[in-house]
């Protein structure tokens, strides 16, 4: 009988172990799950908050970290969205009247400049200034001349046509490329 009774005690410890660690799990889950899944979170915060949680040991610390992330992460979530300052709009406006930027795309930007974010903002100058600093492309073949000889000669793209190659060359006619 005496047996039995200490067998039944070491049940029950088990069992309880296996509780605490049931609740351990589901509270580390709750803790990751709001950070993880937070668009308000850093990638650095998501990375320490995992390392640190994996970790943990104690529900009592858990409990307090869920309560004190959810405040954090709604305070975040509250504040006031950070517009695209009025230096960063002139710098947008002078890339638009680029002559490398389409219609369409300076449309576009401008239509919604009054919505970007200072994130928003950066991203689209970068853009912008990628797009104006890269030369033009033209099409294949455009300004090559073929000579009696069988050499390339590279004639300039003009507004005009009807231009006659020199040098024993033959007569081309070609517009400027768009």
């Amino acid at each position: 009988m005496y047996n039995n009774t200490q067998n039944g005690k070491a049940a029950a410890g088990t069992a309880a172990t296996q509780a605490e660690a049931q609740r351990l799990s589901e509270l580390r889950y709750l803790v990751l799950d709001a950070v993880t899944y937070s668009p308000y979170a850093t990638a650095e915060e998501k990375a320490r908050t995992a390392a640190s949680v994996a970790r943990c040991q104690s529900a009592e610390v858990l409990v307090k970290w869920y309560c004190n992330v959810l405040t954090l992460l709604s305070e975040r979530e509250l504040a006031p969205v950070a517009y695209a300052t009025a230096e960063q709009k002139k710098q947008i406006i002078c890339l638009c009247n680029h002559p490398a930027v389409s219609r369409a795309k300076k449309t576009k930007t401008l239509l919604n400049i009054n919505r970007l974010t200072e994130a928003g903002a950066v991203a689209l100058i970068a853009e912008l200034l990628a797009l104006t600093t890269t030369p033009p492309t033209r099409p294949a073949g455009a300004g090559l001349v073929v000579r009696r000889n069988g050499q390339l000669a590279v004639a300039a793209l003009t507004g005009y046509a009807g231009r006659a190659v020199g040098d024993g060359g033959v007569s081309v006619s070609y517009v400027q490329a768009a």
